[in-house]
């Protein structure tokens, strides 16, 4: 990303009275360049004279696909209360759900059971376990209840892990440096 022109810096710098800003980002991964596009712009939006005002511009590809950039559209995810109040470690019912989600930002779809829409800028949301962990901020870490896993064990050590460290530490101490790498490896099926 850049701010060009760099040489005539005096010229292009963003001020008080400064009234358009061309974002342009160059990448390799395009889902990765979008993510970046989006936040930024996002970020630029919240100071413009119209809060939340974003123009997108058409790109034409090499290969002539046009692009409407950035894709600012929201889109759905599709929750289950029960699976999300076990994610979470609470225990709350549907419209309270709604409410919490809709303080992050997250807007319910009328006429569904527990469907969302999520903002162009929220990117970490990618499936619902990342609407459950939204609800459990929502909901407040400090109001969910401290309880032991369902499950009884005792964390230990595998063998195999336990003989390495031990080796690892007597090669230390004959004065041996450790590399780790995969150049010993092999990666058959």
């Amino acid at each position: 990303m850049s701010l060009p022109p760099i040489i005539n810096g005096d010229h292009s710098k963003i001020n008080l009275s400064t009234r358009d800003v061309f974002i342009e980002c160059t990448a390799t991964d395009w889902t990765k360049a979008n993510i970046a596009v989006k936040l930024i712009v996002q970020a630029f939006s919240l100071y413009s004279s119209t809060p939340g005002q974003i123009e997108q511009v058409e790109v034409t590809q090499g290969d002539g696909k046009v692009t409407i950039t950035p894709d600012i559209s929201e889109r759905p995810v599709s929750c289950d209360l029960d699976f999300m109040n076990i994610a979470a470690g609470i225990s709350v019912d549907r419209e309270t759900a709604i409410e919490t989600l809709r303080k992050m930002g997250l807007h319910h779809t009328p006429d569904t059971e527990l469907s969302f829409q999520v903002p162009f800028f929220r990117t970490d949301i990618l499936h619902q376990c990342d609407v459950a962990e939204d609800l459990a901020i929502g909901y407040g870490y400090h109001n969910i209840k401290e309880a032991y896993p369902p499950i009884v064990s005792v964390g230990k050590g595998q063998p195999i892990n336990n003989i390495s460290d031990i080796v690892r530490e007597e090669l230390a101490h004959c004065g041996y440096n450790e590399c780790l790498n995969f150049a010993l490896c092999s990666f058959s099926d």
